[in-house]
């Protein structure tokens, strides 16, 4: 990792940004991380240096500055690689180390100079932003809402939950683009219009060859390559017209993460016209709705149904939002989906790690166990589960807490003794496996560490 004082100075040119050695020298070291950290090394260029073995990378600096900077460098293909993410086949595509190091250089420099340019309503791969901060202003959105007085019975809101269908893999990439003019536009709100060389270099980067399975290449007609560096830059920026209509709604909310947006107003003919006018926004961007994914909440105390002449919003006591489930009053649990995932991750590790475990002592193994399980609870732990975070922090249902307590210090007790079900307590009971052993309480680090302690959030991915 660089030194703080040798970290490259923000600018607000974009290509004077780009000819700045340290950027890359910055994006390089991080791939050395990177590398180190999954054991994928790969050479910069066929035939060429490996990353990890150049003992100057200033040197690689200077010249891919100089290279970018005088549009010489080109962009080779991506090549298409098939993964399983979650039980769904996906297509992933990685460029050659060396485009690649230049994509994370541009991201890098792209996302400084948009800044500016987005929605502060935007959450998703922003610095200082995430979906924590997301859904901490929509609370203090409802809190707002219901301190307004008046009777309970008035204090619904109306809701428009909306997600684009398939949206990285579809946003447009050809010539007739709404995302050249809007790159266009925000290089312009930056201070920087690129010129026609430069932006046809711009177009390289966001929309490169790919080449399939079976090797044919073609640059794509739709769709920013999943897997490049650039593409949560686009991801924030094509959405921007939609961004700009919701907004600035008076007394209403508006928050985005990627493609998943949530408007809320509590007058429900405002709902409706901003609903029509996202429809036609959408179809102006060439793009569908997630039909599964999206929904109109009339989202009160008691999730009593609308009057009759808003019929086409269900009533809701709590809503779905970025994983996690919120109702009326501002509690916050784990949707169970997620529940279920985290519960079957720590009873995998558990089991694998017992494995290794055979030849201990009695005490020893339960102590270690219980470190396993604690790790995955743990958000600042390498080896934590995604939901630790929103555990620790952001979840304020006690009763999950408690609930998610219990089951898993029965996951830990069963391992322990071999056995099913809650007479594995007889050897081990919750309470000596906290005590003796470690074992980590939500509800306590719930209550020891309040939202308000959370850590800053970085750029963040759901």
């Amino acid at each position: 990792m660089l030194p703080a004082d040798r970290s490259p100075p923000f600018r607000s040119d974009l290509f004077a940004r780009l000819a700045e050695p340290a950027l890359y020298v910055a994006a390089a070291e991080r791939m050395r991380e990177r590398q180190a950290r999954t054991g994928e090394f790969r050479p910069l260029a066929e035939g060429g240096p490996w990353l990890q073995a150049l003992n100057d990378v200033e040197r690689l600096g200077r010249a891919l500055a100089r290279d970018v900077s005088a549009g010489r460098f080109r962009f080779g293909p991506m090549r298409a690689r098939p993964v399983w993410i979650r039980g769904e086949k996906r297509t992933l595509y990685n460029a050659s180390p060396l485009d690649e190091l230049v994509l994370h250089a541009l991201a890098s420099a792209c996302g400084e100079l948009l800044e500016g340019y987005l929605s502060p309503r935007v959450y998703s791969y922003r610095r200082g932003r995430s979906a924590l901060r997301a859904v901490e202003h929509w609370l203090q959105y409802l809190r707002a809402h219901r301190a307004r007085g008046g009777e309970r019975r008035t204090w619904g809101l109306y809701v428009l939950r909306r997600d684009v269908r398939g949206y990285g893999e579809a946003i447009p990439a050809g010539e007739a683009s709404a995302l050249w003019p809007l790159l266009a536009d925000a290089l312009a709100h930056a201070g920087c219009p690129a010129s026609s060389a430069q932006a046809h270099w711009l177009r390289q980067a966001f929309r490169p060859v790919l080449l399939d399975e079976r090797g044919g290449a073609a640059a794509a007609e739709r769709g920013i390559p999943t897997g490049s560096p650039v593409q949560p830059a686009a991801c924030n920026l094509y959405l921007t017209p939609i961004d700009r209509a919701l907004e600035g709604v008076s007394d209403g909310f508006y928050a985005r993460y990627g493609d998943d947006m949530l408007f809320a107003h509590p007058d429900p003919v405002c709902v409706q016209t901003r609903a029509r006018e996202l429809d036609a926004e959408l179809c102006r961007l060439s793009l569908e709705w997630s039909r599964g994914k999206c929904a109109a909440l009339y989202f009160n105390l008691a999730g009593r149904s609308p009057p009759p002449q808003y019929a086409d919003f269900k009533g809701a006591a709590a809503l779905d939002y970025l994983g996690v489930r919120i109702d009326f009053h501002g509690v916050i649990g784990l949707k169970q989906a997620k529940s279920r995932r985290l519960l079957r991750d720590l009873a995998l590790r558990l089991e694998h790690s017992d494995k290794l475990l055979r030849d201990t002592s009695n005490a020893d193994r339960a102590r270690d166990l219980c470190s396993v399980a604690s790790a995955v609870l743990d958000p600042e732990h390498p080896s934590a589960n995604p939901c630790a975070l929103a555990l620790r922090y952001l979840v304020s249902d006690r009763s999950q807490l408690r609930d998610l307590d219990y089951k898993i210090a029965l996951l830990v007790a069963q391992q322990l003794a071999s056995r099913r079900g809650v007479r594995a307590f007889r050897a081990h009971s919750p309470r000596d496996l906290r005590a003796e052993f470690g074992l980590v309480s939500l509800v306590t680090a719930r209550n020891r560490y309040g939202r308000q302690r959370s850590p800053q959030p970085t750029a963040a991915h759901d």
